[in-house]
């Protein structure tokens, strides 16, 4: 079954899989190794049916009126939110929160194409800590080289 091409994902799966998700899988360029169909946010985060409107009418807002950030999978202080199971970049599965700190949060994760646990930094969904996490990879591959 996996891992799948994004558009044979969609084609089987298609019905199972909310707008946002099929959007995002044929976005997405590397194969599928995973997907929780049983997701209770389908691809829209944590919202209710007043906020999923609202962002259907202004996509290109990051922070609607009704205080959603980031479609609704960031909070107020631009933490992801994530559950036992939600996948990451359809690869990783998360099992559950390793540790936290003040740029964010670290997940214990499956990775679907290595057949192996990891360890998945998630960084606050700020623009100063993009920069500050290119730094950390660039760190942490030197490391591992």
């Amino acid at each position: 079954m996996f891992p799948m091409s994004p558009d044979d994902l969609v084609r089987t799966y298609g019905k199972m899989l909310s707008s946002f998700e099929r959007d995002e899988v044929l976005n997405h360029r590397e194969p599928i190794y995973y997907i929780n169909f049983n997701s209770n946010y389908k691809g829209h985060g944590k919202y209710n049916k007043t906020e999923l409107n609202y962002l259907d009418e202004n996509p290109e807002k990051n922070i609607t009126a009704n205080g959603i950030l980031n479609n609704g999978f960031s909070n107020e202080q631009a933490d992801y939110y994530y559950e036992a199971k939600d996948q990451i970049f359809y690869r990783y599965e998360v099992q559950k929160k390793l540790g936290r700190g003040a740029f964010g949060v670290v997940l214990k994760c499956f990775d679907h194409k290595t057949k192996e646990f990891c360890a998945v930094k998630v960084l606050k969904n700020w623009k100063k800590l993009h920069k500050q996490g290119k730094i950390e990879i660039k760190i942490l591959e030197t490391l591992r080289d």
